[in-house]
């Protein structure tokens, strides 16, 4: 009775894990305050820090990457899926994943294929969620369902 009573109460307080389809990724990283600060649309400020865009990941409603944009000094780099399908080790070279999948699994936890991530903050009106590397907090990440 003890058990079912602590089951229950875990499903109330942190909710059903839950599934959810994401569209986009960005990948940043901080830009330090001594060097000079990046203008345009390469920039993302977040809670007051700003992080440079390395890059963006496109995905289908299959959670497969369908493209990916990176932004080089010379301005954005695109590969669509047929371009970076032939290319061998694009993926581990890139530092990509063919197919993302996420589930919300309690409060400020996630999954991400088989990783465990605790993420920073969830919006749901604007449907984003932003978490860090594990123990870095120099790469932010958003995710777009």
């Amino acid at each position: 009775m003890k058990n079912h009573l602590i089951f229950l109460l875990t499903i109330i307080l942190f909710g059903e894990s839950h599934k959810i389809q994401v569209k986009e990724q960005i990948t940043a990283i901080v830009v330090e305050k001594y060097l000079p600060q990046p203008s345009g649309n390469g920039v993302v400020s977040y809670k007051k820090t700003n992080y440079q865009i390395k890059s963006v990941e496109n995905f289908d409603k299959n959670g497969s990457l369908n493209s990916v944009s990176f932004l080089e000094s010379e301005g954005w780099l695109e590969f669509k899926r047929e371009e970076f399908s032939g290319i061998r080790d694009f993926f581990k070279a890139s530092d990509l994943t063919p197919k993302l999948e996420c589930q919300i699994i309690g409060k400020n936890l996630m999954k991400i294929n088989t990783d465990t991530i605790a993420y920073d903050s969830l919006n749901m009106q604007r449907r984003m969620i932003y978490y860090f590397k594990k123990n870095d907090r120099k790469w932010l990440f958003i995710l777009k369902f």
